[in-house]
This record gives C-alpha cells, structure tokens and sequence, in this order.
C-alpha cells in the first residue's frame, strides 16, 4: 500500500517497520521517529519517496541497530539519518539512497561514536544524485566507522561528493571494513584515521585542527590515486 503525507509532520511509535511493499510517498517534509528493539527497518521492499527533506531517526533500546535498511528505497530532496548505528542489509536487489541534495548519516549525539554496518560483499551500496553526502557531525567527538558486519569487507560506492567526519577532541575515523570508492573523498578526524583501500579522484585527510597539525593516517590498502600531500580545506 501507498500513504500520502500532504503536510509536514511526524511519525513517532515504540519502533516503526516499512515492509513489503509499502511505500510512503511524502508531499512535503517528513520526520519519521522509532524507538524499539530496533528503532526503525525498512524491509523487503519498503519505501519511503518525494523530493522535500526527510528525517529519519531511529534509537535501539538494546543498543544495536537504530536504523536497518534492506532491499528499500529511500528518494528525497535532502535525507538524514539519525543514529548511533545504521545497518545496510544490501541485497543484490537494493536500490540504494537516492536525492537531489544532501544527505547526512549522523549520530544523536556530537560525542556519541557512530557505527555504520554493511552486509553484503559483492553488491555495494550505491547513493546517487546528491550534491553533498556526509558522515558525521560538524562538532563530532566520538567514533566514527565504517565495516562489514560480519567481519569481511563491504564494497561502498559513494558517487556523490564524501566528507566523513569526527574533528573534535578525541574524533577518530576507522574504515578498514569496507573498500570506499567515490570522486571526492574528505575524512577530518581529531585524533586518528584508519582506513581500508579508497579509490578517489580526490582525497583529502586532515588529522588535529589548522592550528598545530598533527597527523595519524593509515591507509591499509594503495589510494588510487594518492594526494601528495593532503591539504587543509
């Protein structure tokens, strides 16, 4: 089945699934909030599409995921996901996340860590068509990273500009469970950044702020094609 939103509003329950064919097709900005066993899945199919702002927030009563995505469809104009931990289910038919403008994976909190899980090896997650996809808080001091659920390592194809981030206090960056390839890569981390193998056009690494910058940077695997030497925005 299809729900319409007309207006701008809210959707808040003890967990909320959009599965099996469901689809919510939203007029206007949507702000969908889950808190449950699991916050929020959208499912086998489940959908959630329009061209305005959407925000998704999803906060796990277990502390695990907060927000799971599998074989869904997610189209907005800008698009944010709300969680200390997101969980891509991608299976070989995921459509991916879809918009036409930004779209922002961030935790609840600035100093909370930020888990971001991949399940499939072979099928990468692919986003499209927005000008800016970020990862992270402007003021994040916690955790971020990036891996494969299951401990191998998750293909992720970001065609849209990347800036995965962390940059206060003790922020570091960890993406050593996934191979991340993308035109534009930025990673800006307080402390450390860890990575796995990145093919970029463009890659920029900043470790500390401008003023007395240090860096730790680790690349596990050859950057294709590798800045020499990063600069500062």
């Amino acid at each position: 089945p299809s729900h319409d939103s007309n207006s701008s509003g809210s959707v808040t329950s003890d967990g909320v699934l959009v599965s099996g064919g469901s689809q919510i097709t939203a007029q206007s900005d949507l702000r969908i909030a889950g808190t449950g066993t699991t916050g929020i899945k959208f499912l086998s199919a489940g959908s959630v599409q329009g061209t305005n702002n959407f925000s998704i927030t999803g906060s796990s009563t277990t502390n695990t995921d907060d927000i799971i995505i599998d074989n869904s469809t997610l189209f907005a104009g800008s698009l944010s996901l709300n969680a200390d931990q997101v969980h891509f289910l991608n299976s070989a038919t995921f459509n991916g996340l879809l918009g036409t403008s930004t779209l922002d994976i961030a935790p609840i909190n600035s100093a909370n860590n930020l888990t971001v899980l991949f399940n499939s090896v072979s099928t990468p997650l692919i986003t499209s068509n927005f000008g800016q996809v970020t990862i992270g808080q402007t003021t994040g001091t916690g955790a971020n990273s990036l891996r494969n659920d299951v401990g191998g390592v998750s293909s992720v194809v970001i065609n849209d500009p990347l800036r995965i981030q962390s940059p206060g206090g003790t922020g570091t960056i960890d993406t050593t469970g996934v191979n991340l390839q993308g035109d534009l890569i930025r990673m800006e981390a307080g402390t450390s950044i860890t990575t796995g193998a990145l093919t970029a056009n463009n890659l920029i690494l900043t470790v500390g702020r401008r003023w007395g910058i240090w860096w730790i940077v680790r690349v596990q695997a050859p950057v294709t094609p590798w800045p020499s030497p990063p600069v500062l925005p």
